[in-house]
Order: C-alpha cells, then structure tokens, then sequence
C-alpha cells in the first residue's frame, strides 16, 4: 500500500502513540512491583497494546476511507464542472465535515451556473444588437487582436467575420487608411474620425476610432458608416441639376437671339417674325413639356402619384396610343403592328399605361426609318404577370450606352439633335415599378431595339 496514501497518514501516528504509550507504562510498572508481576503485567500491556493499536488502525483506515472518497468526489466534481458540466452536483451522505464541504460546493455550482448563464444571455444579446446594427463595428485589444466583428462590417469590407476574430486588423482590413486610423488612435489615445473610399469593394465609408479605456489601454472600437448611398445622391443631384441646366440653357439662349434680332429690326419683316414667333413657341413647347416630365417624375419618385389599380384591357390602350400618335404626327410614323390578341386583360391604371406606350412608341418612332415597322407584342409569364415588348428595326442603341437608357436626361449621343427631353424612357421605368413591374431593353446597333416591362395580368 503507498505509504502517502490518505489512510496511512491517520493510521501511522494512532499506533505510533499507542506503543510509546505502552512502554511508558511497562517501565513505570517495573520500577513499583515485582519481578514476577511485571512479567504478567507486560504480557498483559503488550496483548492490550497490540490489539488496541490493531483496532486503531483499522478504525483510521475506515475514517480515512470515507474522507478519502468524498474528496475524490468533490475532485471529480470539480473537474466536471471546469469541463463545462455545470448542472453537475455532488451528493451530501458523507460524515459532518464533508457534507459541509459538499453543500459549499453545490452553493458555488449553482452561483457559476447562474453567472455563466446570464454572461451567455448577455453575450448573446450582444451579438443580436451588433449583427442588427446598420454600421460596421470592429473592436480590436490593446495588441491590435479582433475581438469583435460584426456582420456589417462583413459586408462593408467584404469580409467573412468568424474568420475575422483572433486576427490582426491588416491581416483582415485591406484598406491602408483604415488601418492607419486604428493604430493612431490606439497610439495617441484620442479619438478619431475619417472618410475613406474603398476601390476594391466601391464603397465610401465614415470611420471613426474610439479608444477603449483611459488612454486606450483596453484596446479600440472601430464604427463604420456606409455612406455610399450618401454620395450617390449627392452626385446624382449633382448630375440633374447640371443635366438641367444644359436642357434650359439652350432653348432660352435660341429665345433671347430671336428677340434680339426681332427688336433689331427683323418684327417689320413679317415673313421673318412670324418665322421666329413659331421657332419661339416651339421652343416655349419644349421647356414646358421638360418642366411637366420633370413635375411627372417627382410625383412619381417621391410616391404622391398614387395608381388607381384595375382591370385593363391592354389591346385598347395600345390601339388608342397609336391613334393618338398618328393624330399628333399627322401619320408621318412607321407602320406599328400589334401582335397579340384582345382577350388580354392587366391591372394597371388606363392613363399611365397610355403613357408608358406613348413614350415607347415615340422613341422607337424616333430611330426608325418610316419604311420600317414597330411591333408590340404581349404574352403572359409564370410569375402572374404579363411581359410587353416594343420592338423596332432602327438605329439600335451601341452596347456602351444600354445601361443608362433610363437614366433622367440621357441620350445616345447620335440623338442629341432630337428635340425630347430624355425623361421619357426614365419616366416609363418609375411607372412600370408603381404598376409592380420591372422594364428592360435589348439592342444591337443597326438592327433595332427590344424594349421590355411586365405588368400584373388580371
């Protein structure tokens, strides 16, 4: 048996005890009798001794026994719990000592329990609130380790954030000013902000560093702020009033040479004032048609024009669309052919869909030959809805410009010589989507363009 054992310890020092014990008396017994009676006495002592140290033993190894295994117990016990067992308890059936020992330990399972518990419903908390966030959040520690990256912050730099965390911000962050921003703000303690645009992920971003503690000592929260939708706008604005401006300039500066020449003499010669008077009005005419698109499209983008949804018979609209071009150009249009049949009935809003047409069929009227021909076609689609096409065989549109067909004020650069105001194609696109739709063209240069848009079939 080891001799370090538990039982050992008790035992050895209760027998050790009861033989000094022994001898203390045998000598004490033979200095006050007889020789002959200290022979009896010392058998006697040594039977005793020998039995009461034999009982010792056995009684401490029994006490150490059960001390033993409720230690073991608790050990056990203990090891559970720092594996991650924490429901784990021990039982309390041992002597006063342990039980004691056990409930205090069961009173400390039950207090680590409910902290782990409630830090795990905070973390989890925590990590809801930060993949919900609209902005990208990044927290690094004082040796520039992440910690914390959220979902946006994925998304925003292109990143996936489970491989993030543990990393260093330059072995996840590609950007140079990003990185730069952290570590001043973790040298300098201060806080720091920045606009950075990001070439590899197009994005235009606000950062701002926050240091973690006092003078940054726990390390440094990063929150990022899209801002590219921002900027879009803002050029976008910026584009509208510019495209603006060069459609008003024109005509008004046409308008002012007239009146000029006119009050230079040109209002007595009547065939000419006449001649400018009708310049005048056509160029009145067009600025007016621009302003009245212009307020169309504004109405339509900021959701005041409200569409008035019912059944629509789709045959009629098309046939009093052409009706009306014809009127409006005195025939001087191309052939325009519808391909479908009569029965097809739409939800949609009669005046609006005239529009749609009406824009559709002017501009292919407008690069198509009067030798050639227009078709309109309608067929149903599995996803309840009805796809249009205004097909033509003109000009066709080069592969360069078919992305911005529907953009406000743009034209192919052969049109430029045109008298519209390129909104109409923009103005069909916002009012396919408040019909639910969704509009798209196909062109190859010198064999026509394909216009497309899908409307709900009743």
């Amino acid at each position: 048996m080891n001799w370090n054992s538990l039982q050992w310890r008790i035992a050895f020092p209760y027998t050790i005890l009861i033989f000094v014990a022994i001898t203390i008396v045998v000598v004490f017994a033979s200095s006050m009798i007889g020789q002959e009676d200290i022979d009896l006495i010392v058998v006697t002592v040594l039977i005793s001794g020998t039995f009461v140290s034999l009982l010792s033993v056995v009684l401490s190894f029994y006490i150490a026994r059960r001390t033993d295994r409720a230690i073991r117990i608790l050990a056990d016990g203990a090891s559970r719990i720092q594996s991650g067992e924490l429901s784990h308890r021990v039982g309390t059936t041992f002597n006063d000592e342990t039980s004691e020992l056990a409930l205090a330990f069961n009173n400390m399972a039950d207090t680590i329990s409910v902290t782990v518990e409630t830090l795990s419903s905070e973390r989890d908390m925590l990590s809801a609130v930060l993949n919900t966030m609209a902005d990208g959040v990044i927290s690094m520690d004082r040796e520039g380790e992440i910690t914390v990256f959220n979902e946006t912050a994925g998304n925003l730099l292109n990143v996936v954030p489970s491989e993030a965390v543990g990393l260093r911000i330059a072995e996840v962050v590609r950007d140079f000013e990003i990185i730069q921003l952290a570590h001043r703000c973790s040298d300098t303690g201060s806080l720091m902000m920045s606009e950075v645009e990001v070439p590899e992920v197009r994005k235009s971003l606000s950062v701002t560093a926050t240091p973690l503690g006092p003078g940054g000592e726990r390390g440094v929260l990063l929150t990022i702020h899209d801002l590219t939708g921002v900027r879009q706008v803002e050029t976008s604005r910026k584009e509208f009033v510019s495209n603006v401006s060069h459609e008003l300039r024109s005509p008004i500066a046409s308008i002012r040479a007239m009146v000029e020449v006119l009050g230079d003499g040109a209002l007595n010669d009547a065939k000419t004032a006449w001649d400018f008077i009708g310049r005048i009005n056509g160029e009145i005419e067009r600025m007016t048609s621009m302003v009245n698109e212009l307020l169309e499209l504004s109405r339509i983008e900021s959701g005041q024009e409200v569409v008035d949804i019912r059944p629509v018979n789709l045959h009629k609209v098309v046939k009093d669309t052409i009706f009306n071009l014809n009127q409006q150009s005195q025939g001087n249009i191309p052939n325009i052919e519808l391909r479908f049949d009569n029965g097809i009935i739409v939800l949609g809003q009669e005046n609006k869909l005239v529009q749609i047409f009406q824009n559709l069929l002017q501009n292919a009227s407008k690069f198509t030959p009067l030798s050639g021909e227009i078709e309109v076609n309608a067929n149903p689609v599995e996803n309840g809805h009805i796809m249009v096409s205004v097909s033509d065989s003109g000009s066709g549109i080069p592969a360069e410009h078919i992305a911005h067909v529907f953009e406000r004020f743009y034209k192919v650069d052969r049109s430029r010589r045109d008298k519209g105001t390129g909104l109409g194609l923009s103005i069909v696109k916002h009012l396919v989507q408040a019909h639910g739709g969704e509009v798209s063209v196909e062109s190859v240069e010198g064999e026509g363009s394909t216009f497309y848009f899908t409307i709900p079939n009743a």
